[in-house]
């Protein structure tokens, strides 16, 4: 059986179009955008806050935040201007260490934060330190008070406090009545575990509450407690407030996933979370009819993708259902606690804070799939046939969406198309692309700025003579070949010439070129490593570098070389090194004249292939590419340069 290979090898190309074309590899780790609630909307009747009390401590030691531009700017001032911020919270120690969160610097925080408008929510700690559910120690100077005395105290301070921001225009909105006080407050006069503690309790609340009305009565107290998950509680607590006549406007919470024990690891358990809180929230209200604001909350630091996910979801849900605001606790905080939101190599905010800009981000392994239908890798085409460049492309999440998808013709751009309603196709074509190889890739664009990029395919304008090399000197593409070629790693159809071969380190033809001119010579290989190979015409040699093969697959590289005279050349690819070449498919010679060069033995004008099964390994016979007997019993002297069969093996005549 003898095929012409030019048209065995447009038909295996045909196959392999008919088939489908080539997947790319995924783009990994893009991060993509979306926006959940609606900010600006939600000025007026939402607090968007954070706790900043340690800024002016860290300030003071040489810490400086930097804002999205990575310019210095006031901590405040990047809140505001680049997250959207419209609240600051602020601790009141009694008589601390050095200064900090004691009276002036509170008062000194206030003023900048009024300065820019932005409201102001004060914490009373009671206590020369930190106050939360596991410790509430009563100031010094306030040791072996009474009950009585401490309700004065108490009183006292918080009107102090206060007093001096309201003679200066500041009026905050919200004040805490003592910090995270699950169980009372200035232990152990106060603490709830008795029914004389708890009575204390109350006594310390109404105290507070009585300076507050007598400083502004348009300010908004509550009652802080930690655990936001807990609503047993939560519940048990304010119902003996109420019983012993606590007076109070609002419930405060910590919502903290990390002490709820809340995984964040998932969109099912960031939807639990939210769930778990905003059920613990609308109980209760309804319970006791008071609103609910969450005075902290807040998430590992070196997880800002689940902290922004949350907290974009958490927001969302709190606005639908009324709440008053939501305050992360120390953003700012860069070093020694892992819950901030701050970056300590940038100076810069995590993702995290884009979230009280509504903003949610996805982070998505498999971020878009497009598919090289069109054309088919190795593909042969005549010179003016219309190629086309077919592509379909589709990103993986509804968020973002297909923009333009540019097409590279040998690394150039040469159209872009935009997308045309819900399609997922999009193509190209062209019919004036000159002889010789070309490669083809797509980029596709979405709309928030990212960029997938189609696997590089090789292809091939004018008549390509294919040379390959086997042990039944077998030339051409075979069918399977053509199918699995782009499939596997290693590919394993006839021609293959693997680097590990045991024959040589060599690779010859002897080829007919009937005209001088240039021409161009395409390996097509696979390696893992980057290796040059020698080409040869005669004993005119070219270095040709061939790359890393991109995934695993199949790759080209090209040279041109200049034959002087017409005539039967030796073309060989020898390895560089002992340690052979790349593994070797094919080498491929174009012309840009359009002039074929062919294998050389019988001077025919197009090349034959042989199937394997016509010939035997015990046949005395010599056969020439075309299968025609050219001598008998195995005598190759007086035959013309060329590639014969005998035995089944192959034997070049020079």
């Amino acid at each position: 059986m003898k095929t012409n290979l030019l048209h065995y090898l447009k038909f295996c190309c045909f196959i392999a179009a008919f088939w489908g074309g080539t997947m790319i590899g995924m783009a990994q780790l893009k991060t993509v955008t979306e926006t959940v609630f609606d900010r600006a909307a939600n000025e007026e009747n939402f607090a968007f806050g954070a706790d900043i009390s340690w800024l002016s401590q860290q300030e003071s030691w040489g810490t400086y935040y930097c804002n999205r531009a990575g310019k210095r700017a006031d901590l405040m001032d990047i809140l505001q201007k680049d997250y959207g911020l419209n609240a600051v919270r602020f601790r009141v120690w009694v008589n601390p260490s050095g200064g900090w969160s004691g009276k002036q610097d509170v008062v000194n925080l206030c003023k900048r934060a009024h300065a820019r408008g932005l409201k102001i929510m004060i914490s009373f700690h009671y206590s020369d330190t930190w106050a939360d559910s596991g410790s509430q120690t009563i100031p010094a100077k306030w040791t072996d008070h009474s009950a009585e005395a401490l309700a004065k105290n108490v009183h006292d301070h918080t009107y102090d406090v206060l007093k001096a921001l309201v003679d200066l225009g500041i009026h905050p909105v919200w004040v805490g009545i003592g910090n995270e006080t699950k169980y009372g407050m200035l232990y152990e006069t106060g603490r709830t575990k008795t029914t004389e503690g708890m009575k204390n309790f109350v006594k310390f609340i109404n105290s507070a509450y009585q300076a507050i009305q007598e400083v502004d009565p348009n300010i908004k107290s509550f009652i802080h407690l930690s655990n936001a998950h807990d609503e047993a509680t939560a519940r048990n607590m304010f119902d003996n407030l109420n019983k012993y006549g606590a007076h109070y406007d609002m419930i405060g919470l910590s919502a903290y996933p990390r002490w709820s024990h809340l995984d964040l690891d998932t969109d099912a358990n960031i939807q639990k979370a939210v769930n778990t809180y905003l059920t613990v929230f609308k109980n209760l209200k309804k319970r006791f009819g008071k609103p609910i604001v969450v005075a902290e909350t807040g998430h590992y630091v070196d997880r800002p993708m689940e902290a922004n996910r949350f907290l974009a979801e958490f927001m969302k849900a709190l606005i639908a259902d009324g709440e008053i605001g939501c305050f992360y606790w120390e953003p700012e905080a860069s070093s020694g606690y892992n819950l901030g939101a701050w970056d300590g190599a940038t100076h810069q905010a995590t993702i995290a804070m884009d979230a009280y800009l509504g903003v949610k981000h996805t982070e998505v392994t498999k971020y878009g799939t497009t598919l090289l239908s069109l054309p088919a890798d190795t593909a042969i085409y005549p010179i003016g046939e219309p190629v086309e460049m077919k592509l379909y492309a589709q990103t993986s999440t509804k968020v973002t969406k297909v923009e333009t998808v540019d097409f590279y013709l040998n690394g150039e751009k040469v159209a872009s198309k935009p997308r045309e309603g819900s399609g997922n196709y999009y193509s190209f074509v062209t019919d004036t692309l000159p002889a010789g190889p070309h490669t083809f890739f797509a980029r596709v664009n979405d709309n928030q700025g990212h960029t997938v990029d189609s696997d590089t395919i090789s292809f091939f304008v004018g008549d390509m003579t294919i040379l390959q090399e086997n042990e039944n000197g077998y030339l051409g593409i075979s069918d399977a070949e053509q199918q699995i070629g782009s499939k596997v790693k290693k590919y394993t159809g006839e021609g293959y010439v693997p680097t590990s071969t045991s024959v040589s380190t060599t690779v010859s033809w002897a080829v007919l070129f009937p005209k001088a001119g240039d021409y161009t010579l395409t390996l097509r290989y696979h390696t893992d490593l980057t290796k040059s190979v020698m080409l040869y015409i005669d004993e005119q040699s070219k270095v040709m570098k061939c790359p890393q093969s991109p995934e695993g697959r199949w790759t080209y590289a090209s040279k041109q070389v200049t034959v002087a005279e017409p005539g039967v050349r030796t073309v060989k690819v020898k390895g560089l090194t002992s340690k052979g070449y790349p593994d070797i498919d094919f080498l491929g010679i174009t012309s840009p004249e359009g002039v074929s060069p062919v294998i050389a033995a019988d001077g025919e004008s197009s090349i034959h292939v042989i199937p394997a099964d016509d010939i035997s390994g015990k046949d005395q016979n010599v056969y020439d590419i075309s299968g025609r007997v050219v001598s008998k019993g195995g005598k190759l002297t007086g035959l013309r340069a060329g590639i014969y069969i005998l035995n089944g093996k192959k034997k070049v005549l020079k």
